[in-house]
């Protein structure tokens, strides 16, 4: 019979430069399979995320956000949908390289702001304890 769809998971992993499609059944070679559930299992540490088709899906489009992406890199995405029976199909796999013109964000700012102060509270703190212990060297030795 026919079943809803409950999940869909969202796979992405890393490529190395060496990773090239060496046939469109394989999608990379077979030590590495990226179009089956059980290849994405095995090839990815875990999924990305998942989604409810009732929460993030308007119509036939869906949208997911992915955090932590690194530019002018080459990543493989794909997506797994699982029925409400348990029963898991991949689909959609794509191999994409980033290129876009990252902006700059209020979020970005106040992560530079941040690293900033505790840059400056470790090197204080060092500089601190280097001062100190010269001065008890000193005063040890005088």
């Amino acid at each position: 019979g026919v079943s809803e769809v409950k999940w869909y998971w969202i796979y992405s992993a890393l490529l190395l430069d060496s990773d090239t499609s060496n046939s469109s059944s394989v999608f990379l070679r077979p030590g590495k399979i990226m179009n089956t559930v059980c290849g994405l299992a095995n090839n990815t540490d875990q999924e990305f995320g998942k989604i409810a088709p009732s929460r993030a899906c308007a119509g036939e489009r869906c949208n997911y956000t992915l955090d932590g992406i690194i530019t002018n890199e080459r990543y493989v995405l794909n997506v797994v949908a699982e029925s409400a029976r348990g029963f898991k199909m991949a689909y959609a796999g794509v191999v994409v390289q980033t290129d876009w013109k990252v902006a700059h964000s209020m979020i970005a700012e106040a992560d530079s702001d941040k690293t900033m102060k505790v840059t400056g509270a470790v090197c204080g703190s060092v500089l601190g304890m280097v001062i100190i212990g010269y001065l008890w060297m000193i005063k040890l030795y005088d």
